[in-house]
């Protein structure tokens, strides 16, 4: 399951089912698009944590001592804190957001009924669902 962030308006923040999970897109785009093969490819997770939990292992047994993580920004405090957690010390792991977060978020105008607001306060929620359910 995924929540629809983009594209058609009328499913936007639904939750629907991928046909083919997110790690199988990325792996596609990067053979097609720029001729990189993915080295490693973790497609079971349902979330956050479980990404963390199989990935870990799969990249240790690898030899792997330094993971640079790259997420949405929004994202990037729940997501450095599940590798951690599950990597226990045994590995280093750089945050590389994307989707950088507008500075202009401090502003009380960026909180106020608006669609720019609402898909604010939607943003900083999911994370705090996200945090407190450890995904």
């Amino acid at each position: 399951m995924r929540r629809v962030e983009s594209g058609d308006e009328t499913r936007r923040g639904a939750l629907v089912e991928l046909e083919e999970p997110e790690a199988r897109v990325a792996q596609r785009v990067l053979q097609d698009d720029y001729a990189v093969p993915l080295r490693w490819l973790e497609d079971s997770s349902r979330d956050t944590r479980e990404n963390a939990i199989y990935s870990v292992p799969l990249l240790k047994a690898q030899g792997i001592k330094r993971v640079i993580l790259v997420t949405h920004q929004a994202h990037m405090v729940r997501v450095l804190r599940a590798f951690e957690e599950v990597a226990q010390g045994g590995m280093q792991f750089e945050a590389a957001p994307v989707a950088i977060l507008n500075p202009n978020l401090a502003e009380a105008g960026s909180w106020l009924p608006s669609q720019h607001g609402f898909d604010n306060v939607h943003l900083v929620l999911h994370e705090l669902i996200g945090k407190l359910s450890g995904a």
